[in-house]
């Protein structure tokens, strides 16, 4: 975990700042051999976002925050707001067991509160999303089009968006929603209410939660570090 985050976050920090003395507390850390151009530019610590795609009980981010609060605290930051800065904008995790994905989101809280004993009255939410399952049927993609047929894409493209996320506790991560339709289909669902019919308004729910797992799989992020399970 340490020799992966140390040269993966830990290294795009040093390239930015040369002059930081992050490198002093990373044990696994390998300096490269040869000087480096070609990096992504981060200008401040809220840029450093980090995803673990396949991030069971947390182990990889709850390491990356130690590294997060060194950097933020060596930038001069207070430190009653790093964690709660941490949590929102550096940290995120995408899941398929539940049980893992609430685990993660516990070390973080906890990893917060450690450094911050106020964290717990009003704590931000870890950016941890487990994916779940989601299919609609033909009814209810009857329904979802007739609110978004007028926005210039295909009916067929529409109702895979839809439905990408109906194997999402085997695929995972390995899902790539449409990333040109999110904004379109979560416009067209916003604020629509369903017009008190129960199914309409459990169809939107699900919508809801579609675009959701979307968008956590579509987002840019700085740093990608995880331990994949290992498959047949």
């Amino acid at each position: 975990v340490r020799y992966l985050v140390e040269n993966s976050l830990g290294r795009l920090w040093l390239l930015n700042n040369p002059s930081s003395r992050l490198a002093e507390q990373m044990d696994y850390y390998i300096k490269p051999v040869d000087e480096e151009t070609d990096f992504l530019k981060i200008a401040k610590p809220e840029e450093l976002k980090v995803i673990d795609s396949a991030v069971g009980s947390g182990h990889m981010l709850t390491y990356a925050f130690d590294l997060l609060y060194a950097i933020y605290t060596e930038r001069g930051y207070d430190p009653a707001e790093i964690p709660g800065l941490i949590l929102q904008h550096n940290l995120y995790g995408t899941e398929i067991d539940p049980r893992a994905g609430a685990l993660a989101a516990f070390a973080l809280t906890m990893k917060a509160a450690a450094k911050r004993k106020l964290f717990l009255k009003n704590p931000a939410h870890p950016n941890i999303r487990v994916l779940e399952n989601v299919l609609f049927d033909p009814a209810e993609l009857d329904y979802l089009w007739s609110l978004t047929k007028a926005d210039g894409f295909a009916r067929a493209d529409a109702d895979e968006f839809w439905n990408a996320f109906e194997h999402a506790d085997t695929f995972g991560s390995l899902i790539h929603p449409k990333e040109q339709l999110i904004a379109p289909l979560a416009a067209a669902i916003e604020g629509v209410s369903g017009d008190g019919d129960l199914l309409h308004g459990r169809t939107l729910e699900k919508a809801a939660t579609v675009v959701e797992q979307a968008e956590y799989l579509s987002k840019r992020y700085s740093v990608a570090v995880a331990n994949p399970p290992y498959m047949g």
